[in-house]
């Protein structure tokens, strides 16, 4: 029954749906005066669209002299003042009064015709209406349509532009200005009035004082007027059209509306009606399905809510989209949907009750049947209930004799667990007297590490560009930054441009010296120029000087590029220059030679260009802010500086012993060591300023610092950073593997790991690359392992994800973990945790130094685990012997 319900409900959807969705087009379609009046509401009542400034209008009064009789103009003095106007370079003419058939003497004859006729001509940019006559036709630019079709009232509204050789005049004078075809659509549009005749949105001129200037020849002031405009002439008069805004308004006004939609495509386009009626039947079906089917809290909230919103998305369609939605045929459509679906609704609503009233009596006979079989199991279950409560009582007294043995167990483990708060308490007091023994200790400067003799080579050659940098003032113990200095050597030997790119702060200046340094021109010039500091206006007088008598008051000056010549040009903030200016140095760069200011011959100069920026060029060239061509001459050789917190805790550590040094030698005092607080505030710093920053925050450190020792408050870092350094050093053992880490052999371990990556962990291939022995490649692995565990809380899983970098290798790398952590702790180990250590230095021995902080807290762990287990084991143990004494 429900069911043959619900097939039935879901097609009574689909008829109401159709039937509510033809009751409303029919409605519309047979009574349009309410459609009609809502569409005049709705334009009367939108905010006005913007005026094009370019549109003037030049009513014709019947006074004026260029009416000649009845409803005629003067061919003459019109001739005269359509040549006139073209003179004043205006962009379009058009004289919207009916000028047919041949004119009477008084209005100038067959003559005046002739004279009209070749002026339209010579002007090229009048489009008369189509009642003039066929000369005046073939003499214009284009003809369009005076009269525009009314509606049943007889009110103008919409215009069309389905036939194509029949436009509107105001289309056409469009489509003439904006030199091509207007876009318009083929079904009819409402016309966007901007307003009401009376209230004059558009500018006028009186056609008296447009006929003064032409008889004073006033070329000026006529230009001024009509000068790049669109002139309307047409005739005022006690008769006019009806309009929505206007009860009698001139024609010529409509098609100067007409003329501002089609120049600001202001159209007003109504929903195609195919799409009109899908959207109302859709609607309606939806209301339908909503009375017949839908949840009974949400009808008519549901229904109401979506009228309100369709009504909302009409009204911004009209106003924001400029789209016409209809609202009449969709309002009735919502009616007729919620009556037949009430009435459906209705109908449902009887047959399902009655369904429901016959199976709740069917259901009745069942339950009473169950209940009569329920009872008799009941008392069943209640004479078993009466026989488990006797055994409860006599198990109750036994219950009560473990319940006092137990109670004297806890007591005991109690004053266990007391004393072990104890001793846990003072070891916590004796740790935190070590870290704070520890955050006060001096660090000295890192040094490199001594490579072993297998890479003993490579290492000699990194040494050399270190030394290298150090003596051009480059600090820096980054494999990748000498790297790029040693790259930077071989480019210095070169004549080709170098671009330098980086964040503020890097070093380029220094870099750019080091081009200079190394390269053949060291003994040239270095002319370092801040591009962002000449204005644009100056910068040819400062790059390529002037000569004397340039401009007032002007000396004979030499320029910076000539100043440079022989030698090298350093232009810094390059992506700061205007695009003028950038030009003008594209020029300089491809021949070498330019003009000084006021000069007439050539200057040629031989120089070096190196330029800086911290700018992304190739943002700049897409967003249009750097030219192309200039940006491919500077880029034949680009060095991208890395900034500060990319170069590891070695740059940053050894630039700032190297500054502060220098900064007490300046002051003339003993030189200031760093705790280890404020060497870990350091390396966890951003430094969004680069080595700048560092150098201002270490100089103020100086200043303030109170005696040998620079801490971390003396810093003065921000908050935020100084919170992350402090969670960072406080993670247990993690503090000493990051002091491992400090060196030269961080950015080797990062090297060995993306090696054993590479080779998917396999030793042998590993160390074939890297010219070890399978044994070193090894010890190396293990090492790592140690400090993931301890940076992943003894985590084997989430160590090996991290040492594997790909899901896939996560289970080798979990294999040799397990392995190597098993020997940690050997079977009959001792119960000391400092004799095990020791132990496991001797097994360890071929294990790098820097590794064992992270092995003495893993076996630290093992030993608490170990500890908590057996202390477990014991009190489970003594809680079963004291219950089996009880029982005895």
């Amino acid at each position: 029954m429900l069911k043959r319900l619900g097939q039935q409900g879901f097609l009574a959807v689909l008829v109401i749906g159709v039937l509510a969705c033809a009751v409303g087009w029919g409605v519309n379609w047979v009574a349009p005066s309410w459609k009609l009046a809502l569409s005049d509401w709705r334009i009367t009542h939108r905010p006005w669209p913007s005026v094009d400034p370019r549109i003037v209008l030049v009513p014709v009064e019947e006074h004026d002299t260029l009416v000649c009789g009845a409803g005629q103009w003067h061919r003459l003095e019109l001739a005269t003042v359509i040549s006139s106007m073209a003179q004043a370079d205006a962009l379009g003419i058009g004289p919207l009064a009916p000028m047919s058939g041949v004119p009477p003497p008084e209005c100038g004859d067959v003559v005046g015709e002739v004279r009209l006729a070749e002026a339209t001509k010579l002007a090229g940019s009048v489009i008369y209406p189509d009642t003039v006559s066929d000369s005046l036709k073939d003499a214009a630019r284009a003809v369009g349509v005076l009269e525009i079709p009314s509606d049943r009232d007889g009110v103008i509204r919409r215009v069309s532009g389905d036939d194509s050789h029949r436009h509107a005049l105001g289309l056409v004078m469009g489509s003439v200005v904006m030199g091509q075809q207007v876009s318009f659509p083929s079904r009819p549009s409402l016309i966007p009035f901007v307003g009401a005749w009376s209230q004059q949105p558009f500018r006028q001129i009186p056609y008296s004082t447009l006929h003064a200037s032409i008889e004073q020849r006033d070329i000026e002031t006529l230009t001024r007027l009509v000068g790049g405009k669109i002139v309307l002439l047409f005739p005022v008069s006690s008769s006019g059209v009806a309009t929505p805004v206007d009860s009698r308004a001139p024609l010529g006004f409509v098609h100067a509306t007409i003329l501002n939609a089609a120049l600001t495509d202001a159209w007003l386009l109504p929903m195609p009606w195919w799409m009109a009626i899908s959207v109302t039947l859709l609607f309606a079906i939806g209301m339908s399905w909503l009375i017949c089917l839908g949840p009974s809290p949400w009808k008519w909230p549901g229904i109401g809510m979506a009228g309100l919103v369709y009504l909302f998305m009409a009204h911004a369609a009209w106003v924001f989209g400029q789209r016409v939605v209809p609202i009449v045929p969709m309002s009735i459509a919502l009616v007729a949907s919620v009556v037949g679906g009430s009435l459906w609704a209705r109908f449902a609503a009887y047959h399902h009750t009655r369904y429901q009233w016959e199976r709740a009596q069917a259901h009745l006979a069942r339950l009473g049947d169950e209940l009569r079989a329920k009872e008799a199991l009941v008392h069943e279950r209640d004479l078993e209930l009466r026989a488990l409560q006797k055994k409860a009582r006599e198990s109750a007294e036994q219950l009560d004799s473990l319940s006092a043995a137990e109670a004297q167990a806890r007591s005991k483990l109690q004053a266990a667990r007391t004393e072990v708060a104890d001793t846990q308490e003072r070891i916590r007091q004796l740790e935190a007297v070590v870290q704070t023994l520890q955050a006060h200790a001096p660090v000295p400067e890192p040094r490199p590490e001594i490579p072993s003799r297998s890479d003993g080579e490579h290492h000699e050659a990194w040494d050399d560009l270190r030394q290298e940098c150090e003596s051009l003032g480059i600090v820096t113990r980054n494999p990748a930054l000498l790297a790029l200095f040693g790259d930077l050597k071989k480019a210095a030997a070169t004549q080709n441009p170098v671009l330098l790119l980086g964040e503020t702060g890097t070093g380029k200046e220094l870099f750019a010296r080091a081009v200079h340094t190394l390269s053949p021109r060291k003994d040239g010039p270095f002319v370092p120029v801040n591009m962002a500091a000449i204005r644009g206006e100056l910068f040819e007088g400062e790059l390529f000087g002037h000569v004397k008598g340039a401009f007032t008051g002007a000396v004979g000056r030499r320029g910076l590029l000539e100043t440079a010549s022989g030698g090298t040009v350093f232009l810094d903030e390059i992506g700061e220059l205007g695009l003028d200016v950038q030009a003008k140095l594209l020029r300089v760069l491809d021949s070498g030679a330019f003009y000084r200011v006021g000069a007439s011959t050539l200057t040629q100069v031989d120089v070096r260009i190196v330029a800086a920026t911290n700018r992304d060029l190739d943002v700049e060239v897409r967003e249009g802010r750097f030219r192309e061509d200039l940006y491919y001459r500077l880029r034949s050789l680009v060095f991208r500086l890395p900034p500060l917190r990319e170069r590891g805790p070695d740059d940053i550590l050894a630039l700032a012993h190297r500054i502060v040094t220098e900064s007490c030698d300046e002051r003339g005092m003993p030189t200031l060591e760093f705790s280890l607080s404020a060497t870990q505030a350091m390396i966890h710093h951003p430094w969004p300023g680069n080595i700048r920053e560092l150098r201002q925050v270490l100089i103020q450190a100086v200043t303030m610092c109170e005696g040998r020792l620079i801490t971390e408050s003396d810093l003065r870092l921000d908050t935020r950073s100084q919170a992350m350094a402090h969670l960072n050093s406080s993670r247990g053992a993690t503090l000493d593997f990051l002091k491992g880490k400090v060196g030269h052999a961080w950015r080797e371990d990062e090297a060995v790991l993306a090696c054993l990556r590479r080779h998917r962990f396999d030793m042998q291939r590993t160390a074939r690359e890297l010219g070890w022995d399978r044994s070193t490649v090894t010890q190396r692995l293990k090492g790592l392992g140690f400090q993931a565990l301890v940076e992943c809380d003894g985590d084997l899983h989430a160590a090996a994800a991290l040492l594997a970098g790909d899901p896939g290798l996560i289970e080798i790398v979990k294999s040799r973990l397990r392995e190597y952590t098993k020997n940690l702790l050997p079977p009959h180990s001792s119960h000391m945790i400092d004799q095990a250590i020791a132990d496991c230095r001797k097994r360890f021995r071929n294990l790098p130094e820097r590794y064992f902080p992270a092995v003495e807290a893993l076996i630290r762990r093992q030993f608490a685990e170990q500890s908590a287990a057996i202390n477990t084991r014991t009190a489970h143990a003594g809680r079963k012997v004291n219950a089996a004494e009880l029982m005895q």
